[in-house]
């Protein structure tokens, strides 16, 4: 994989549950790493409810391939939150494709 694709920074993060003070287990995440990406929104649609309108965005996200990478994971990106749908790795370029949807701004 060419270094000069890779131009955007990302944040992975991972799920670290943890417990409030009641004792019930709550989502904290913690950052597993801040990698070098490059980042390409390909799809988005808006659903309008009664409430509001709702847009999402998909991207597709390349990054160096990594061993700790799964849809476990999330993913920071300028001021978005992005889950992480699939991981296809294996490219001939060292390369892994991450396929994200935006789950809030």
């Amino acid at each position: 994989m060419r270094a000069g694709q890779l131009r955007e920074r990302i944040t992975l993060q991972q799920n670290t549950p943890t417990r409030d003070t009641f004792g019930a287990e709550v989502d904290a995440w913690s950052d597993l790493a801040t990698v070098w990406a490059k980042v390409v929104a390909t799809a988005g649609n808006e659903q309008i409810s009664q409430a509001a309108g709702v847009a999402t965005t998909v991207y597709s996200i390349t990054i160096r391939e990594r061993d700790d990478v799964d849809a476990s994971l999330r993913v920071l990106y300028g001021g978005a939150t992005l889950q992480i749908r699939a991981v296809l790795s294996g490219d001939e370029t060292g390369g892994m494709l991450l396929d994200c949807r935006e789950v809030s701004r």
